[in-house]
This record gives C-alpha cells, structure tokens and sequence, in this order.
C-alpha cells in the first residue's frame, strides 16, 4: 500500500482512541472514511476531510478500501459493569466486528488489512508471569470479552491480514482514564490500589497510533500484537511518579476487598497484574516515543 493514495475506513473514530489514530492517519494523506453513528461528531472533527457513512452498506463498490480499522466499542470506564452493561460491552464489540467482516467479504476486492482493537484483559491477572503474544489467554469477564473479540475479528476474508492490537492503559491529554487520575492526584487524592503490586500496563496514545500505523504498513505484522510501554510499571510506582510530578502527597489507600465489591468484576480493571511485553512491535522495529513514564508524563503534564 502507497501511503499518500492509500484508503483508509475507521470504525471508532470519534472515540478517545480513534482520534489520535485520526490525527496521524489525516497528517499522512489518506484517504479516509469513517464509519460512525455520530457523524455530527465527525464532521465537527475532521469537515470535509473525510467520507462519513453511518452504514457499511453505503460505501460505494468502487471506492478502493485498502485497510480497515476497528476501534468500535463501549468504554469499560464511565459506568457500573452492572449484566446490562456488561452485555453492552460484548455487544458493541463482537456486533461491530462481525458487521465489518461480513462487509469485506462482501467486497469484489476485500481490504488488504484489517486492524481490530482488543486489550490486555485477554490475559487475565498473570501476577509475575511475563506476557507476550505468545502467552494463553486468561480467566474472567475481560479475557472472555477480549477473546469474543478477537474470535469475531478471525472472520475475515482469506488474503485479507489481520493484525490484533491489545491495548494497555492508554494515557492522552483530552479522555480515557487519565483526567480522573490527574483529577484526583491533583487534589492529593491518589491512592494505592490493594497492595499496589499489581503490574500496570500503559501507553501513551500517539504509541497506539504510531503501532496501527506500522501495522497497516508492514506485510510481515500480523496476528495479536501488544501496545504497551516498554517501560513497565506497578500501580504504586506509577502513582508514586505522578503525585511526585504534580508535587502531591501519596498518603491514600484502597483496599481489595472494597474495590472486588464493585459490580460484575469491575474491580479487576484495578487490581488485576499483567506483566505485559510489546515483543512483537520492537522485533518488527517500531521504536516508542515514549517508553519511559517519566517522558509520558512530561507530555501529559507540560501544560500545567
């Protein structure tokens, strides 16, 4: 694929994610269409620079599809993981999937690539273990939603390639989970989360982005792919780093046991450890902007 001629469809862009992936895809010169349930959202965001179709079915034949990414999705922070919650968390994954798949099969000239987004909750809580692609999936409500996922995306057409992105904690100045945690760390309010041993996997955004992109250009990338940081950390050295930074005392602590009364396993976004390696990026050369915390942190934080 010639990057400057190259199109691009993208499910979840208005999301936190998708619009970093956005901002990199737009600065390259692709040819974008975004497919969206939001497309007041999109057009606010992006104008004319791109196609907005709110059903596949839309998409003429003859515009020339050459990759896909999948970024559709419920947030799993925002909300109590009450059934219905959960339900919706699978449902807007696996659906979304699944109708992408069936698309592509569907074209006279399927898509060369197809990116899906999946997480680090395919492994479960590992303790020590030191996760790589290769490792097994793990027990509980996140690695049976990352492998529903992930089974939806094995759908593609044949000679289609299919790269599997699992994301860690994905740190960006404007969503996810880092206003609460610079909300909170702000006011002196961070805390240790149980013993705060517990391996955190995180990344910063414009690696999530900078790892897609190598994904939709590298032929030899394919299969599950972990974006995380190499500079891996525990929940109580990430805390420690950041309230140093915001100059803010760490003086609070949540105990397990509340944090495992919260609904449906939500408790194990917090407490579960996933030593997590980003082996197969860095052997296929991707070199991360921000490896190390401390650089993160500079970025998020060079503002205030």
């Amino acid at each position: 694929m010639t990057q400057a001629t190259r199109g691009v469809l993208v499910a979840g862009a208005t999301g936190f994610i998708g619009r970093g992936v956005m901002h990199e895809l737009l600065a390259g010169k692709n040819r974008m269409t975004v497919w969206t349930r939001r497309p007041e959202t999109a057009r606010r965001l992006w104008g004319d620079r791109v196609g907005l179709v709110t059903r596949l079915e839309e998409i003429p034949a003859d515009w020339a599809i050459e990759g896909v990414i999948n970024l559709a999705g419920q947030p799993t922070v925002g909300a109590p993981w009450t059934r219905s919650y959960r339900d919706q968390l699978v449902k807007s994954r696996v659906d979304a999937t699944r109708a992408l798949t069936t698309w592509m099969a569907g074209r006279a000239v399927p898509p060369q690539v197809l990116v899906n987004a999946s997480a680090v909750g395919f492994y479960g809580d590992r303790g020590e273990e030191n996760l790589t692609e290769e490792s097994p999936p793990g027990q509980g409500f996140l690695a049976e939603l990352c492998l529903a996922w992930e089974e939806a995306a094995r759908s593609v057409p044949p000679g289609t390639r299919l790269c599997i992105t699992r994301f860690g904690l994905v740190l960006g100045r404007d969503g996810g989970v880092w206003q609460p945690f610079l909300r909170s760390a702000r006011l002196g309010l961070g805390a240790v989360l149980g013993e705060g041993r517990q391996w955190m996997p995180w990344v910063h955004r414009a690696d999530v982005a900078g790892v897609i992109l190598r994904a939709l250009d590298t032929p030899s990338l394919q299969g599950p792919i972990n974006v995380v940081a190499p500079g891996a950390l525990r929940q109580r050295e990430f805390m420690t780093l950041l309230a140093r930074r915001l100059h803010r005392p760490l003086w609070m602590k949540t105990p397990a046991f509340l944090l495992r009364l919260l609904p449906g396993e939500m408790g194990s976004l917090f407490l579960d450890s996933q030593h997590v390696l980003p082996q197969k990026a860095r052997d296929h050369g991707y070199d991360f902007r921000y490896s190390e915390l401390s650089d993160a942190l500079e970025e998020l934080l060079g503002r205030l």
